[in-house]
């Protein structure tokens, strides 16, 4: 079986939490991974901007002020630079409706919130990345 290399494969981690924030750069770089991180989905959009074409994943929280994760993804998903990125949405709404609102949109996968461990995260990631 062939090996993926992930050294320097960078993903983007949008959370108002600043411990969530903190966690996730932990076990991305700890997996290989580059971490960049944002508070909201404005700040989100201007790390795309910069970064656009070396993010492999992007994942964000739902629930930020300012920019919230729903708008975040739509944004990606309608912009030709970014809509190819795949996007993870982390919630603490575990109801169906909101789970099927951001795959309709264009999520890849989501995780509840709070996830069991950083593990779990990565289990995503890997699955995902591009």
């Amino acid at each position: 079986m062939e090996e993926r290399s992930i050294m320097g494969k960078k993903v983007l981690f949008v959370d108002d939490t600043k411990y969530m924030r903190k966690i996730a750069s932990m076990a991305l770089t700890g997996a290989g991974y580059e971490a960049l991180l944002a508070g909201d989905g404005n700040e989100g959009l201007a790390v795309l901007a910069e970064e656009y074409r070396e993010i492999k994943l992007v994942m964000t929280d739902w629930n930020m002020p300012g920019m919230d994760g729903y708008d975040f993804l739509v944004n990606i998903k309608k912009n030709p630079l970014y809509k190819h990125i795949p996007v993870v949405m982390l919630t603490s709404e575990s109801e169906k409706s909101f789970i099927n609102k951001a795959l309709e949109a264009g999520a890849g996968d989501y995780i509840i919130k709070p996830f069991s461990s950083p593990d779990e995260m990565l289990d995503k990631v890997n699955k995902l990345i591009i």
